[in-house]
């Protein structure tokens, strides 16, 4: 089941005590600005339609104040790849109306004046998404004249995947591995003498699926 199907049946105590827990924290100690709703559906409802979840809980409980951005062609998905919405302005109507505020993808600059015209969508709710966009690109100064002048104005596109980043992602990638258990200090492998290792099972030569399709262009090698 890949995350664009899957159906996350979870209770609402696991929810509490394992999964909100991370993302509660990033909004009220970290201050984030953009939140982005998941591909995936939890106890039957999609990510990115979840009333309960962006608006009463993120919005409502937690006070986030940032954006909602749907992950890329996710509201679509939910006509194009599951039952949930019947036609693509149902999609949209579901998104916006459950909290989202811009999407990744096209279907709503194309299908949002269809699902307001139908009555699905109503007015009030596309002010409040504007409003949530704005605000957060009025707090990073981007109405206060040039903006290559802010402090990140000037970043280009030659720091993209540059030597002290792929460094930095490495050490990232070291300190976030987790070994579960090394018995009798079996790791790391000797590197003397004859070692034969079998990698076996499904991913075992899968390095897109190892290595995720959000990758860029940063070159991963193994020491």
């Amino acid at each position: 089941m890949d995350r664009y199907h899957f159906d996350a049946q979870v209770t609402v105590q696991d929810l509490e005590d394992s999964f909100t827990p991370a993302f509660k924290s990033y909004v009220e100690e970290g201050r984030a600005s953009g939140l982005m709703c998941s591909y995936n559906r939890i106890n039957g409802v999609p990510a990115c339609a979840s009333y309960p979840f962006l608006t009463q809980t993120v919005r409502n409980t937690w006070g986030f104040d940032g954006y909602i951005v749907s992950d890329c062609g996710a509201i679509l998905d939910m006509q194009r790849l599951t039952p949930y919405a019947a036609t693509p302005e149902d999609a949209v109507a579901y998104a916006f109306n459950a909290g989202v505020d811009v999407e990744c993808g096209h279907v709503s600059l194309n299908i949002a004046l269809s699902a307001l015209q139908q009555g699905i969508l109503d007015e009030s709710v596309i002010d409040k998404a504007l409003f949530y966009q704005l605000s957060v690109r009025m707090r990073l100064g981007l109405f206060d004249g040039d903006p290559k002048q802010l402090p990140y104005g000037a970043i280009g596109v030659n720091q993209l995947c540059s030597n002290a980043h792929q460094e930095l992602a490495l050490e990232a990638a070291r300190q976030g591995t987790g070994l579960l258990k090394n018995e009798d200090a079996t790791l790391p492998f000797s590197r003397q003498g004859n070692l034969t290792l079998a990698v076996i099972g499904p991913h075992a030569n899968s390095t897109t699926d190892m290595l995720s399709n959000y990758k860029g262009g940063v070159l991963l090698y193994y020491e």
